[in-house]
C-alpha cells in the first residue's frame, strides 16, 4: 500500500472523490478531520489540505509510516476512538466499515467524536455478487447495497446528505473477472493486490475512474463497485451510551 497508494488508479480515484466531497463542505478555517483506518497515509495527505488531519489504525506498522509525515496518528480501533466527544468537523472511514463486526458500535463512536453538524464520509464495497478473492484477502465481512447502508445510518443520529454508487463504468468487467476467479478458471490473483504492472493500463484506468468520479455528480448510477455516503450529525446531542 505504501508503495502504490499515490500511483495506483483505484487509490487515486478514491482520493479524487474525497477531495471533491470535502471541497463542497463549508468546513471552518481550523477544521479537524479524522481518518479512521488511515493505512499508510494517503488519505491524511488529502485531509491536510482542508484542516488538521488526525488518523487512527489498528495496524502498528501502518501508523509508523504515517508518523513519518503526520503528528496526530494513533494505534486504535474504530470502536474505541481515543479522542474526546465533539472533537471533529469531519470523520472519514474509507473502506473500513466492511472490516468491522459491530457496525452499530462503530457508528456510535463516529457520532460521538463528531461535532454537532459534523460530517461523516463513508466509502464501502458494493454488491455481494462482486464477492471474491479480494474480499477474502482483505478480510472483508460484507459488501453493501445502497438500501442496507442507508438502513444502518440511524436517523436519530445522522441526516443522510448524499449516497451514490461509484466505479460504475468498470462494474461489468470487474464482475466478469470476479466470476472467473470464483470458478477458478483463469487470472489467479489478478486485482487482489494493489500492484501496477503496466503504466499504460494504470494510466488508462486512472482516466476512466476520473471520468466516473466526475460524472456521478450529475447522474445516479444504479450500480457500482463501490458506494459512498455522506451524512451530517444531528445538532441535538443524543445519549447513545447504552
Amino acid at each position: 500500500m505504501h508503495r502504490f497508494e499515490y500511483i495506483h488508479w483505484w487509490y487515486r480515484g478514491r482520493q479524487l472523490l474525497l477531495k471533491r466531497i470535502l471541497s463542497k463542505l463549508k468546513l471552518p478555517d481550523q477544521a479537524k478531520l479524522l481518518d479512521v483506518g488511515c493505512g499508510t497515509g494517503a488519505t491524511l495527505s488529502t485531509l491536510s489540505l482542508f484542516g488538521s488531519a488526525y488518523g487512527i489504525d489498528i495496524e502498528p506498522s501502518a501508523v509508523l509510516y504515517c508518523r513519518k509525515r503526520f503528528t496526530h496518528v494513533a494505534v486504535a480501533s474504530a470502536t474505541k476512538i481515543p479522542h474526546k466527544t465533539s472533537t471533529f468537523d469531519a470523520v472519514c472511514a474509507l473502506d473500513v466499515l466492511e472490516h468491522i463486526e459491530d457496525e452499530e458500535k462503530t457508528l456510535k463512536e463516529f457520532y460521538r467524536v463528531l461535532k454537532p453538524n459534523g460530517v461523516l464520509i463513508l466509502f464501502v464495497p458494493a454488491f455481494s455478487i462482486l464477492w471474491g478473492d479480494l474480499d477474502i484477502h482483505s478480510h472483508h465481512l460484507r459488501r453493501y447495497s445502497k438500501k442496507n447502508l442507508m438502513h444502518i445510518i440511524k436517523s436519530d443520529m445522522f441526516n443522510i446528505r448524499a449516497v451514490s454508487y461509484f466505479n460504475y463504468i468498470l462494474f461489468l468487467p470487474i464482475l466478469i473477472i470476479r466470476c472467473i476467479q470464483r470458478f477458478r478458471l483463469i487470472l489467479g490473483e489478478w486485482g487482489v493486490y494493489p500492484v501496477v504492472k503496466s503504466r499504460f493500463v494504470n494510466s488508462w484506468l486512472t482516466w476512466i475512474f476520473k471520468l466516473d468520479i466526475i460524472s456521478i455528480e450529475n447522474i445516479s448510477p444504479p450500480f457500482g463497485v463501490s458506494l459512498m455516503l455522506t451524512a451530517q450529525k444531528r445538532s441535538a446531542i443524543i445519549n447513545h451510551s447504552t
